[in-house]
């Protein structure tokens, strides 16, 4: 047997890497790390360093509970030297299981010798909490003298032990015969060197990560500091450790932003029968200052409904249609603004020194100035703009999609420069909002600058590696807003989210089978398998083996928000770069790596780490063309972003259909597909990115 080294950042899930850390959650770590190693006695016993493995455990993630809010049992059980509880009691199973060793043990593995009584130890404990505990819930194994860490995934650990024919039997015979422990090592030994398996595991010392502590402080190593020890902070988090959801977890319904926002738009969500539904706030406990309330009184007041030739199809009575028309209005706005703090989220990311948070609460105070960013900027070219608006919103780019155009329903009942900006809505009592010492804001706030502040406080920039985060926001991105589309859109009926893991699943097996049938039709191949047909792509030409499978029409007969959809747009793009036909426009390969993880399309480089776009700078003047034009030469990262933005374009424009009874679905389809074309924006000319002049996105 011998060990596949992996390093820290490999061994993460690409979605959870590209997760930023925030500043105060790693000072945690860093203070847990550096007291680990004042205590550390490299003379004392076994027991000794065992028990400050433990309390590094507990001061940085799992006994936490003033950082984290939850806590996790550590401790010892029966005979081994530490395991991580699934929860906060030892009654909770097992999730991790933790073997400690001496400093310069000679019973601890290393990267060549493997094959030590530390692993032997192991495979017992995980033999025993799968057969006398009946524990399905281990997730790592870990081997550590201090310094230097082992980390096993379980998936590994069962397919190359506990499916071990001779391994089981073994185990059978300790087990039945009653023979001891040393028995069990030394036959343990004896198999593991005669098989050939190859066992994944990811190695770290922790000196590493210690001496990064310190370069984090100074200015010109602060990044290549962070850059080491955001994989070891993870590596050592529940996320990983016990495979918990992370906070941007497209299956997982960030329940803090979700609740707030319903605050603000005056909702509330009850279950019934088994169903989750959204409604308007009871009487006695509606805000006139939320949005939903603010737009109903001006739909009463100008006595709008009367007007409305389809107002039957918002409800039976007055009160269902009052409350079905202004919640479209409300959630066509809110649609609005969550894609621009997208879009900010992406200017702030992709442009290096140039201030682009036009969405901050100091730059739209008013109602009528949100109308106005919405119908005089976003939906206007830059070269048609007035000049007050050039002057005061500056290079926001023109986003060329009905979005931003002006609905029916806005036109014949209210645009959102009518609600009252002098209405104030009290904040959640579990608000986001810090004040100055970091407490919990209470009291009331004008609603639109409630909005913004809310939003503010998270990060919408969703794509790039993962930073140390100094204001601690969590990261909201397209597929978690996702879910709370499909919930918003679904208040009447009940709404139902299709996991992502789901989609993932179902659309992949679809999509290959029909790939493959395509591909058989054409060419009389016969293939069975996406490896038979990436064989056999060397014969077709890249450019027709791309317009074959664009030749794809996937239709969703009940679209919904969208995430079949955007399911399958992503796994296209995955499938052409597994098959190796991603190209871009001249035809050259994109090597880059490509998969989907968390229900997101992933593009790493060869050494793993996650692909940032970043606005090309001014490039030197070029001798194409008389007048003295700037010249721009694309460079890798410039190509895969237009390959991506364009394979998207096509495969939307070409591939994608959904119907819905719900006209607002559609809506809302659109939308999302919108995002995943904004994630891959580009700038298409260099002077373009300066600060006075426009910012240039073929949207």
């Amino acid at each position: 047997m011998k060990l596949a080294i992996r390093k820290p950042s490999q061994s993460l899930s690409k979605a959870y890497a590209k997760q930023s850390v925030g500043q105060e959650q790693m000072d945690a770590f860093c203070r847990a790390l550096e007291r680990l190693f004042s205590r550390l006695d490299e003379n004392e016993t076994e027991e000794h360093q065992k028990n400050i493995v433990a309390s590094f455990l507990n001061e940085s993630f799992y006994g936490n509970a003033a950082l984290w809010g939850r806590t996790f049992e550590i401790n010892t059980r029966e005979r081994i030297d530490l395991a991580i509880h699934s929860g906060p009691t030892a009654e909770t199973p097992v999730g991790v299981v933790i073997e400690t060793k001496r400093v310069r043990s000679n019973e601890m593995m290393t990267a060549l010798t493997p094959n030590v009584k530390a692993l032997h130890e192991l495979i017992l404990y995980y033999f025993e909490e799968r057969e006398k505990h009946a524990n399905v819930a281990i997730s790592q194994l870990v081997a550590t003298d201090v310094y230097n860490w082992f980390l096993f995934d379980e998936n590994d650990f069962r397919r190359v032990f506990y499916d071990n024919t001779k391994l089981r039997k073994l185990y059978e015979i300790k087990r039945q015969q009653k023979k001891d422990n040393p028995f069990f090592y030394a036959e343990t030994a004896r198999i593991l060197r005669e098989t050939d398996d190859e066992l994944p595991v990811t190695v770290l010392n922790l000196r590493d990560a210690h001496e990064a502590i310190r370069a984090l402080s100074k200015p010109d190593t602060a990044e290549a500091a962070s850059r080491i020890l955001i994989p070891v902070f993870k590596l050592f988090s529940p996320e990983h450790l016990l495979k918990l959801p992370f906070a941007n977890d497209a299956n997982t319904l960030n329940q803090g932003f979700y609740h707030e926002l319903l605050h603000i738009l005056g909702l509330h969500e009850v279950a019934n029968g088994g169903q989750k539904f959204i409604e308007r706030l009871p009487t006695g406990q509606r805000f006139d200052g939320s949005l939903l309330e603010n737009t109903i009184n001006i739909l009463r007041v100008d006595g709008i409904l009367d007007d409305l030739p389809n107002r039957d199809d918002y409800g039976t009575s007055s009160d269902e249609q009052l409350v079905g028309v202004a919640l479209e209005l409300c959630i066509t706005w809110l649609n609005r603004v969550l894609f621009l703090k997208l879009l900010e989220g992406q200017l702030i990311r992709m442009i290096s020194g140039v201030n682009s948070r036009f969405m901050a609460p100091a730059n739209l105070r008013e109602f009528d100035e949100l109308n106005e960013l919405f119908f005089e900027v976003l939906a206007v070219p830059e070269h048609n703009r007035a000049e007050g608006i050039i002057k005061r919103y500056g290079p926001i780019p023109y986003l060329n999609s009905s979005l931003f155009e002006m609905t029916a329903l806005e036109r014949k009942a209210v645009k959102i420069s009518q609600l009252k900006d002098r209405l104030e809505l009290p904040l959640s009592a579990k608000t986001v909002l810090k004040d100055q010492h970091g407490k919990r804001r209470a009291g009331q706030l004008p609603t639109l600058n409630y909005l913004l502040g809310f939003l503010d406080a998270y990060d919408f920039a969703t794509d790039g590696p993962a930073e140390i985060q100094p204001d601690n926001k969590t990261l909201i991105n397209a597929a978690v807003l996702g879910l709370i589309f499909e919930k918003l859109n679904g208040y009447r009926d009940g709404s139902f989210f299709t996991p992502g893991f789901i989609t993932m699943f179902m659309v992949r097996d679809v999509l290959h089978r029909a790939v493959i049938a395509r591909f058989d039709e054409r060419y009389d191949w016969n293939c069975q398998t996406i490896n038979e047909l990436y064989n056999k792509l060397d014969r077709v030409d890249i450019r027709e083996a791309n317009a074959l499978i664009n030749s794809l029409r996937i239709c969703d007969p009940a679209v919904g928000s969208g995430h079949f959809l955007v399911s399958a747009l992503n796994e296209l793009i995955a499938l052409k770069a597994q098959l190796g036909i991603l190209a871009d426009r001249d035809g050259r390969r994109i090597r880059h790596q490509i998969t989907i993880e968390n229900d997101e399309l992933i593009v790493t480089d060869e050494d793993g780490q996650p692909f940032q776009y970043r606005a090309p700078g001014p490039a030197k003047p070029s001798p194409m063309g008389k007048d003295g034009a700037v010249g721009f030469r694309p460079t890798e990262m410039q190509r895969v972003q237009e390959t991506l933005f364009h394979e998207k374009q096509t495969i939307i424009e070409n591939c994608l259909f959904g119907v819905d009874i719900n006209p607002n679905s559609v809506n809302i389809c659109r939308l999302r597909l919108w995002i995943e074309l904004l994630k891959c924006a580009y700038f298409g000319h260099p002077a373009a990115v300066t600060p006075n002049r426009p910012i240039g996105l073929p949207l």
